[in-house]
C-alpha cells in the first residue's frame, strides 16, 4: 500500500505541472499581461524570464513613442506645406521618433525570437533534429531583423523610413505566426507527454485494484473513482490526437497557405486547451483516489484487528 501512495503522489506532481493556457492579451508579441506583472514584481528572475521582460520593455517604449508620433499628426498636417524653421523641427522630430520606435519594436521582435531559442535549446521533449532545425529557422530571422534594424538607424528620409516600416510589419506578422507554431509544438510536446504518464498509471491502478480485490476488500468506491479517471484519460488522448492532426496538417501548409496553416493552428490549440482541461478534471480525481486508497487502509485495518480479538 506504500509504494501506491509513492506512486500517486509521484503523479499528482506531474499533473500539478500541467502547462498554463493563459488567454493572449493581444499585445504585438504575445505576451501575457499577467506574467508581465509578475515579472515586474520580481517573482522570477530566471534567465528566460529576463528575456521576455527585455522584449516587454522595449515594446513598452516603442508603444509610448507611438503615441508620441501620433500626437504628432495634427502638426505635420499644419507644417505640410510650409517650409518655416519651426515646421522643419516638427518634421526632423517626427522622423526620429518614427525610427526610435521603429528601432525599439525590431530590438522586441529580436529579444521575443531569442526567448523561443532559448526555450526550443532547453526543452527535453524535442529530439535534436527538431531543435537544430527550428533554431536554424529562428537565426534566420534574427538576422532578418537586425539587418533591417541597421537599415533603419541610418535611414535619413521619410520614405525611407516608410518603407522600412512596410518591411517590419510584413516581418513582424511573419514571425508572430513561426512563434505561434513553434510554441504550439512544445506545448502539444508537454501535453502529450503527460498524457503518456497517465496511461501508464491507468495500468497500474488496474493492477492494484485487482490485487486488493483477491484480498477480500470491497472496492466498488474506488473501482468507480479509477473508472472515471480513465474516461477523462481517453478524452485527453481523443482530443490531443485530434490536435496533433490538424498541427500536422498546419505544418504542411506553412509555405503554400499561411492563413490556412494559422487557422489550422488556433485549431489545433484549442484541441490541446480540451485535451489540458480533462487532464486537470483527471488530476481531481486521482486526489479522490488517493483519499478512497488511505479509508481502504484503514477499514482493512479495522477488519483485521476486529478479526485478531475475536
Amino acid at each position: 500500500m506504500k509504494k501506491i501512495f509513492a506512486m500517486l503522489a509521484i503523479v499528482l506532481l506531474i499533473f500539478s505541472a500541467l502547462p498554463a493556457f493563459a488567454e493572449e492579451d493581444g499585445s504585438a508579441l504575445g505576451i501575457k499581461t499577467q506574467e508581465r506583472l509578475k515579472i515586474a514584481e520580481g517573482e522570477n528572475t530566471n534567465l528566460g524570464i529576463k528575456t521576455e521582460v527585455e522584449a516587454d520593455e522595449k515594446l513598452r517604449i516603442a508603444s509610448e513613442t507611438k503615441v508620441r508620433i501620433d500626437t504628432r499628426k495634427t502638426e505635420l498636417r499644419r507644417c505640410q506645406l510650409s517650409d518655416t524653421e519651426e515646421c522643419k523641427k516638427v518634421r526632423e522630430d517626427a522622423r526620429e521618433d518614427a525610427k526610435v520606435y521603429l528601432e525599439k519594436l525590431a530590438e522586441a521582435i529580436k529579444a521575443r525570437l531569442e526567448k523561443l531559442k532559448e526555450k526550443v535549446e532547453n526543452s527535453e521533449r524535442l529530439t535534436d533534429e527538431e531543435k537544430e532545425e527550428i533554431k536554424i529557422e529562428i537565426e534566420a530571422q534574427i538576422s532578418e531583423v537586425e539587418s533591417l534594424k541597421t537599415q533603419i538607424e541610418t535611414a535619413d528620409t521619410r520614405e525611407e523610413i516608410l518603407s522600412l516600416a512596410k518591411q517590419l510589419k510584413d516581418i513582424l506578422q511573419d514571425i508572430k505566426h513561426k512563434i505561434k507554431f513553434h510554441e504550439e509544438l512544445l506545448l502539444h510536446k508537454r501535453v502529450g507527454e503527460i498524457i503518456k504518464q497517465a496511461e501508464n498509471l491507468e495500468i497500474k491502478l488496474n493492477k492494484v485494484i485487482a490485487r486488493l480485490k483477491e484480498q477480500g476488500l470491497n472496492t466498488a468506491t474506488v473501482q468507480d473513482s479509477i473508472d472515471e479517471f480513465n474516461l477523462k484519460i481517453e478524452l485527453a488522448k481523443t482530443k490531443y490526437n485530434e490536435g496533433v492532426s490538424l498541427f500536422e496538417e498546419a505544418k504542411e501548409k506553412r509555405d503554400s497557405d499561411k492563413q490556412a496553416a494559422q487557422d489550422l493552428v488556433k485549431q489545433a490549440h484549442e484541441k490541446f486547451r480540451e485535451a489540458h482541461q480533462a487532464l486537470k478534471e483527471a488530476a481531481s480525481i486521482l486526489r479522490k483516489i488517493v483519499v478512497e486508497f488511505k479509508q481502504l487502509k484503514a477499514d482493512a485495518l479495522v477488519n483485521v484487528t476486529a478479526e485478531t480479538e475475536d
